[in-house]
C-alpha cells in the first residue's frame, strides 16, 4: 500500500475533529495538547510529513518528554500518540503497524499515586474565590462538596439522584 503524504498538522486536526464528537472536552483538552507537543517535537526535527516519522522518532519523542513532564505524564501522552498513529495508519500516513511500536513508558506505583495535600488555607482561599467569582456554578458546588464531606471525586461523580433525601 503507498503512503500518502500527510503534514502532520493536517492529521492532527482530522484526528482530533473525529474523537471531538466521541470524548468528554477535558479529555480532548488532553488530546489535543499530548499531540501539540509531538507536532511541536516534529517541527524541531523538520519532519513536514507523516510517512518520515517511525518507531526510533517515536522513541526520541518519548525522550524528549521525559525530559520536561513526569513519567505518568509522559505516558499518557504515548497513548495518546498511538491512537494517533493507529488513526495516521487508517488514512495511510504512517505504515500500518507503527502504532504498535509505541510502547507506553513505564511508571512505578509510586508515580501512579498523588500524594499531594489541600491544606484547609489553600481550600478557604479556593472558596472564598468561587464564592465571590464563581457562585453556584458547578466548579463552586463541587469544590464545595468536595471539601466539606472529605469524599473523593470518584464518590461525587457516583452519586444518583436517588441518593439524597
Amino acid at each position: 500500500m503507498e503512503l500518502k503524504p500527510t503534514p502532520p498538522h493536517d492529521a492532527k486536526q482530522r484526528y482530533l475533529k473525529k474523537k471531538q464528537a466521541h470524548v468528554s472536552d477535558k479529555t480532548y483538552y488532553n488530546y489535543n495538547t499530548a499531540l501539540k507537543r509531538l507536532l511541536e517535537f516534529l517541527d524541531e526535527r523538520n519532519i513536514d510529513d507523516m510517512r518520515d516519522v517511525d518507531s526510533d522518532e517515536l522513541v526520541r519523542f518519548e525522550s524528549w518528554r521525559l525530559d520536561s513532564v513526569k513519567p505518568i505524564t509522559c505516558r499518557n501522552d504515548m497513548r495518546t500518540v498511538s491512537n494517533f498513529i493507529q488513526f495516521c495508519e487508517s488514512i495511510q500516513a504512517v505504515p500500518v503497524g507503527l502504532h504498535e511500536l509505541v510502547i507506553p513508558t513505564k511508571v512505578s506505583e509510586d508515580d501512579e499515586i498523588c500524594d499531594d495535600i489541600l491544606t484547609r488555607q489553600e481550600a478557604s482561599n479556593i472558596l472564598e474565590y468561587l464564592n465571590k467569582y464563581e457562585y453556584a456554578s458547578t466548579r463552586h458546588v463541587t469544590t464545595l462538596i468536595l471539601w466539606e464531606t472529605g469524599m473523593r471525586i470518584g464518590g461525587l461523580r457516583a452519586l444518583d439522584l436517588k441518593d439524597f433525601d
